[in-house]
């Protein structure tokens, strides 16, 4: 667990610094639906992902990258 958020603290400083998100989701995403498509997970309708998910993308600003979190699914 704290390997993992660690792991994807990193990931996110990498994108914060400027790294191009597609590359970098090929690069450690661990999704093998999205991964080699640059994290791109296409249109989906509010709350598709959990209500947790939901939570994190509506408290942001468009350009912004959320701070880590958890679901039951794993980090995000």
């Amino acid at each position: 667990e704290d390997q993992a958020l660690e792991r994807i603290g990193k990931i996110r400083d990498l994108l914060v610094q400027g790294a191009d998100f597609a590359d970098t989701a090929k690069k450690f995403s661990e999704d093998d639906a999205t991964s080699n498509l640059g994290g791109d997970m296409g249109w989906s309708p509010d709350g598709a992902f959990g209500p947790r998910v939901a939570q994190v993308i509506g408290s942001l600003k468009q350009g912004e990258i959320s701070e880590p979190f958890r679901t039951e699914l794993g980090w995000h």
